[in-house]
């Protein structure tokens, strides 16, 4: 194993390391500066593999940055971006944001040694209700997290999220490379909160991971560890004997995510979120999840997000983290009363002042002149029955409730509400998905909130009926009040999320002259909206051809009628041009990069002429001898 890297040093003329943060079997996290983002803090993950071979670590490293390009289009403010991934000194990284703030493991932790207590129900209940929509996310994209615990999901120091880290993928690659010198294979999940057919057999599905997210909950409400929860005699949780005063519904609907057969659990995440719409959040359970650290961790103890947990238990270095300084978790201002010298001091005055007013009014008494007391009658004062006290006026709890929105999947929600109370449901969207709202019933109105707490629009505050695209990613709310003096209204909320739109796409075209007999290579890049035209002269008989030696497109080819030639496609073609005419050469890319083309122009081979056939010379017809002409002879 290499080496940590050295603190101080760049890599790719970027990230500058500035601490080793944790160690594990398979891989090392560094906090490191990104100069390239204003010093911004990120992790870096450093893959090490667990083989020696050579093509052991070349494969290990294609499904290393195979992995690594699904994580990338994970997109939700409860998981650390994945930003990029490099190799450099023949050693893999991956780039992610840098998380501050404890995990729920530190807090459970933290809690039964200076409270003696675990975390409430409805904390438990509000737990389970933030991560569903971040599983539905992601198991959405096909990506299961494969590692879910109280030590993998983090309490966000600002804005009291949980936030899912240490995706089980450099274990999973690690399990795929076992060597001869391991003795036991390497299991991707920790032992008590992974499933058994995840343990055993390295199978995972979306109900893999909606099982340890119920034992993570029930870890977290009880203050004991899954050893003391379930009874391997009969492989059955033991864990309501802790919990009393749970809901029936709540228990219920964690006992079904419990289950040891995977097709016998819920099978998404949307499907637990619907059944637990009848557990909903009150205001009061509202107020005490706004302390769910009770203390500020120091920087010290700050965990950042993790590349996967190894054999061993990471290990974390308690340095504080240089130039930053973790913003306390509601900490309360100090106060006057709190300062023991003050107080004294203002005890010390206030008796100083009342012996000096002691003595004022002791001596005009004595100066002033003795009156004569006159008897007067003693009057008794007339009873009164005493007023009976009026309990005052409760204000109702409101609701709030986390809800899966999946494109195409519409969804139905109802309640009731009285006099001054209020339901919020939150979903999570992308940019440019269209959202439908619409209430059935009279007397409650609603309000569609953007992830930064305001309406999404002008025509979005207190309506009936809302459609419209979403103008950002995040997490958006639907909020219903009752109309002002009804003392009671019951809605049916219809909900439904679309696809966004795929942007038209945007034509750039060249033209392009290119001399018969060479080729030319031409570069560039596209963004997944934009095709590229090159339009080339090309005459009749001439042959145009096209490769794509660099980058993730495709070609076509299109003749000087503008038809498809249907032939021409792919990564390389070629077509002979049956008349004279302008060609195009259409690049369109599969997904946004940089690519290189080589175009080339043949003129047609000449077909050769055919050699002429000899003329056979004439035979000269042979010239007769003369014969001699007989003189006659006269007669005598």
């Amino acid at each position: 194993m290499q080496p940590p890297i050295t603190v101080g040093t760049v890599l790719q003329n970027r990230y500058r390391v500035l601490q080793v943060l944790g160690q594990g079997g398979f891989g090392r996290t560094y906090l490191a500066a990104d100069q390239g983002r204003f010093n911004e803090y990120c992790a870096l993950k450093e893959f090490i593999p667990p083989v020696t071979s050579t093509y052991a670590i070349e494969k290990s490293n294609e499904l290393f940055e195979r992995e690594a390009s699904v994580l990338y289009r994970i997109d939700h403010p409860q998981v650390p971006k994945f930003r990029a991934v490099f190799e450099e000194d023949q050693r893999l990284f991956l780039v992610q944001d840098y998380v501050e703030g404890m995990t729920y493991g530190d807090l459970l932790e933290e809690r039964l040694s200076q409270q003696q207590q675990a975390f409430s129900i409805e904390e438990g209940l509000h737990f389970v209700q933030q991560l569903l929509p971040v599983l539905g996310h992601i198991h959405g994209k096909g990506i299961i997290h494969r590692d879910i615990s109280p030590d993998n999901v983090m309490c966000l120091a600002d804005q009291n999220l949980p936030v899912l880290i240490d995706f089980g993928v450099v274990k999973a690659i690690a399990t795929q490379f076992q060597t001869e010198q391991i003795t036991q294979p390497t299991t991707v999940g920790k032992p008590g909160y992974s499933p058994n057919e995840q343990i055993r057999g390295g199978e995972v599905y979306p109900s893999s991971d909606l099982y340890a997210l119920a034992v993570t909950a029930i870890v977290l409400m009880t203050g004991r560890q899954p050893g003391e929860l379930f009874d391997s005699s009969d492989a059955s949780w033991r864990w309501r004997q802790f919990l009393p005063n749970i809901p029936e519904r709540f228990a219920t609907v964690l006992d079904r995510m419990l289950l040891y057969k995977p097709g016998e659990r819920y099978q998404s995440a949307n499907d637990v979120l619907q059944a637990l719409e009848q557990v909903p959040l009150t205001a009061a359970s509202q107020e005490r999840l706004q302390v769910v650290a009770p203390s500020a961790p120091s920087v010290s103890q700050m965990r950042t997000v993790a590349v996967g947990q190894g054999e061993a238990p990471e290990t974390l270095n308690r340095r504080p983290l240089p130039d930053r300084v973790a913003r306390p978790l509601d900490q309360p201002e100090s106060s006057f009363w709190d300062d023991p010298l003050a107080v004294s001091a203002v005890g010390l005055t206030i008796i100083a002042l009342a012996l000096a007013g002691s003595w004022a009014v002791t001596r005009n008494l004595i100066n002033k002149p003795r009156p004569v007391v006159t008897p007067t009658p003693t009057l008794l004062p007339t009873p009164t029955p005493s007023p009976t006290a009026q309990p005052s006026p409760t204000q109702p709890a409101d609701l709030r409730q986390a809800v899966l929105l999946a494109t195409d999947r519409p969804l139905e929600l109802s309640a009731e509400l009285v006099e001054g109370q209020t339901a919020t449901y939150d979903f999570v969207a992308e940019a440019g998905e269209r959202l439908t709202a619409s209430l059935a019933g009279e007397g409650v109105l609603l309000t569609v909130l953007g992830p930064d707490g305001k309406p999404v629009d002008d025509r979005s505050d207190r309506v009936p009926r809302w459609e419209g695209d979403l103008p950002s990613d995040g997490t958006y709310s639907l909020v219903l009040r009752p109309v002002s003096g009804l003392a009671k209204a019951a809605f049916n909320l219809s909900l439904s999320l679309q696809a966004a739109a795929a942007p038209e796409p945007t034509y750039r075209d060249e033209q392009l002259s290119i001399m018969p007999g060479l080729e030319r290579v031409l570069e560039g890049r596209l963004e997944t909206d934009q095709i590229q035209r090159y339009r080339i002269p090309v005459e009749a008989g001439q042959t145009l051809s096209a490769q794509i030696i660099e980058g993730n497109a495709t070609l076509q080819f299109y003749g000087s009628d503008g038809a498809v030639i249907p032939d021409a496609t792919g990564v390389r073609g070629s077509v002979e041009a049956i008349q004279t005419g302008e060609y195009v050469i259409e690049l369109t890319p599969v997904r946004a990069g940089n690519y290189a083309l080589n175009v080339g122009l043949q003129e047609p081979v000449p077909e050769p002429e055919p050699e002429p056939t000899p003329t056979p010379a004439p035979t000269p017809a042979p010239t007769p001898a003369p014969q001699p002409t007989p003189t006659s002879r006269p007669t005598p």
